[in-house]
């Protein structure tokens, strides 16, 4: 633009240089001239219409890399909490399962030749659990629990946040991130991915609250763990204004648990998540009650 301007100016110093010409010649050179600044700008337009298509395609790309990190990080907490807490089974902690029925078919033999012998009859055990406390050497095995006792030792957790703009149009199964940190004790969650990771084994409250635009509706739910514990239905559909819906749950979480708010997986969804600071938010919140 400011080319064509120099342009137009050098030009019109030109054709003042020369009025001394006949008016013919003139016009004819300035006809010329003002083609030639037609052609560059139209190669200025195509230029710029280039532009522009080269940063919404790098802008798509930002938004799905995006999505690519927000995966991985979920992917990577998920297998840190596998690691943490392998999947145990419940056996006896001796030379392979067929010592151990060794063990006991020796054992309910030697009671059954006792009580022949006496003639009287033994105590009664239960032969089903002695399987899971003896061993080859004398040992007890443990089972593993999935859920452990809750500590006496109380980690002090909660933690509140909005989304500091509009969603719009998110697709089906789409982790919101809730970026605007009102309150975050302990520093558990996450403003760059929207998760909360449990500090330890206890009960929690969580709750969040969608605001949808004026005549369209959403299904978002709330997991721990990758396991769906709460889901909510949001609609505007049929009214000019937007809605907004709450939803809490109570629900009891391991230490390194991984909680956040996603829309469905299936199923339709229409519209903008509206969040106006100034006057409507979308919010997710949560805090550990014991």
């Amino acid at each position: 633009m400011y080319t064509a301007v120099i342009l137009v100016t050098i030009l019109c110093c030109a054709y003042g240089s020369r009025l001394g010409d006949s008016n013919e010649d003139g016009i004819g050179w300035l006809e010329k001239a003002v083609s030639g600044l037609q052609m560059l700008q139209h190669k200025q337009d195509i230029y710029i219409q280039n532009m522009e298509e080269k940063l919404m395609s790098q802008e798509k790309l930002l938004h799905s890399n995006q999505r690519q990190i927000q995966d991985l990080e979920r992917n990577l907490i998920s297998l840190q909490r596998n690691k943490r807490y392998p999947k145990y089974t419940t056996k006896c902690q001796c030379d392979g399962e067929v010592g151990s029925q060794h063990v006991l078919k020796n054992e309910q033999r030697t009671i059954h030749e006792n009580d022949t012998l006496v003639g009287v009859k033994s105590p009664s055990r239960n032969l089903s659990s002695t399987r899971d406390e003896i061993d080859l050497n004398g040992r007890r095995s443990r089972t593993k629990r999935l859920l452990m006792p809750v500590s006496n030792t109380q980690t002090r957790a909660a933690f509140s946040a909005y989304m500091s703009a509009n969603e719009p149009n998110p697709s089906n199964d789409h982790i919101l991130v809730f970026r605007s940190v009102l309150t975050n004790i302990g520093n558990h969650y996450n403003h760059h991915n929207g998760m909360f990771t449990a500090p330890d084994h206890g009960v929690y409250v969580f709750t969040w609250t969608i605001v949808i635009e004026d005549g369209k509706y959403i299904r978002t739910e709330i997991l721990v763990d990758s396991h769906t514990v709460g889901t909510m239905y949001t609609s505007a559909y049929g009214v000019s204004n937007p809605r907004t819906t709450n939803e809490v749950v109570v629900v009891e979480v391991n230490a390194g648990d991984v909680v956040f708010i996603r829309t469905n997986t299936n199923g339709p969804i229409t519209g903008d998540i509206l969040s106006i600071p100034s006057d409507l938010r979308t919010t997710f919140s949560g805090w550990k009650l014991f």
